[in-house]
């Protein structure tokens, strides 16, 4: 019996210290950038030596790779407490205004995940392994977003031309562009989600 319950042990043990690993250089990531990432620090901070950490991620190309994982795991598993609640509204209506409060509580309410999201796309250019794994990230994104809009689409809720691939790019592109590029207010951010929602239904002004 013995023989066979330590095993797991040791597997969730090493689970266990993976995760140490990766959240350990997530933060110092969100902290110090890319440029700031150094294994030997990851290691120091997390209360084990190199060897060890090289044995969970063998290069520094791969703990970043486990950092893209993390972050993917927090935008796909954690959620806007102001959840859209507005009953009158069509559920495709509903679904592309949750995206948006989602949008908001990362940028205003976790900026760890907002600051690694900005150092994946500030180093992409300069990096073919980080512009792959951020276009890894930016495709599920927009995919997710596409389901809402063809559902949307052919719910009649959002216009019967709307292209589903094109507009979620565009959807997707215009929320990280206002916050990354102008760093809007509350209000001008909302004001943004409405514009985009009325360009999908096609409703006028």
């Amino acid at each position: 019996m013995d023989s066979e319950v330590r095993p797991a042990r040791r597997r969730l043990r090493a689970e266990d210290r993976r995760q140490q690993i990766v959240e350990t250089a997530f933060t110092m990531v969100a902290e110090k950038g890319f440029e700031g990432l150094r294994t030997r620090d990851v290691a120091a901070h997390a209360g084990i030596n190199s060897a060890t950490l090289h044995h969970y991620f063998p290069t520094k190309e791969a703990l970043v790779e486990g950092v893209a994982a993390h972050l993917e795991a927090r935008y796909r598993h954690r959620r806007s407490p102001e959840l859209a609640t507005d009953e009158g509204a069509p559920a495709a209506v509903r679904r592309l205004r949750q995206e948006f409060a989602d949008v908001a509580f990362f940028w205003r309410e976790d900026q760890r995940t907002w600051a690694v999201s900005r150092e994946f796309m500030l180093r992409a250019p300069r990096d073919e392994a980080v512009a792959d794994l951020v276009t890894r990230l930016n495709e599920r994104w927009c995919a997710g977003v596409e389901r809402v809009l063809a559902e949307g689409r052919d719910a009649g809720v959002f216009r019967g031309g709307l292209d589903p691939a094109a507009a979620a790019l565009a959807v997707v592109g215009a929320l990280w562009g206002s916050i990354v590029l102008t760093r809007p207010t509350q209000e001008r951010f909302a004001a943004v989600c409405r514009e985009i929602e009325a360009g999908l239904t096609g409703e006028k002004k």
